[in-house]
């Protein structure tokens, strides 16, 4: 299974709204590893779901449905080891769309040796049960990003 790395696939204006829609409204991020789910993302932009559904297709033979995704934050300090998105047993693909890059630290490093520096739009496309993978730790700032979990577009789990 492939990783796709696009960059450009969000506009900085788009990633800026969104982490002012998250810190500034009603579903404000506080603490390290804050996450919000579909909701925040859907309204404030509504289009970026069928985006990531239709980037997904058109790079996999496989059919895809965004079944969850979460605005997650990480404060300096904070970091994630090897791991495999093992979250729910259909998950077929998973995204990372990287909402800032005024941070230090961060990349999604793979164990085949694949580093995705996060840079600002930026979104990589992977099989998470499939790619194992951790987040470097922060070692100043704080990194934004949108991770996603798709399943089969059979599969009846799909909130889109």
């Amino acid at each position: 299974m492939k990783i796709i790395v696009i960059d450009n696939f969000l506009s900085e204006k788009s990633c800026d709204e969104i982490i002012y829609h998250s810190t500034h409204k009603k579903f404000q991020l506080e603490g390290s590893g804050q996450k919000i789910s579909n909701v925040i993302i859907t309204e404030s932009h509504p289009d970026l779901i069928e985006k990531h559904i239709e980037t997904a297709n058109s790079h996999f033979i496989k059919k895809f449905r965004l079944d969850w995704c979460q605005l997650v934050k990480w404060d300096s300090g904070t970091g994630m080891g090897y791991h495999y998105d093992t979250g729910k047993p259909d998950t077929q693909l998973a995204s990372i769309l990287y909402l800032n890059s005024d941070f230090e630290g961060g990349s999604t490093v793979f164990l085949d040796g694949t580093v995705v520096a996060p840079v600002k739009g930026r979104v990589v496309f992977f099989d998470g049960m499939y790619h194992k993978h951790a987040v470097d730790i922060i070692t100043n700032g704080t990194r934004y990003v949108i991770a996603g979990w798709y399943n089969n577009e059979k599969s009846d789990n799909s909130f889109s």
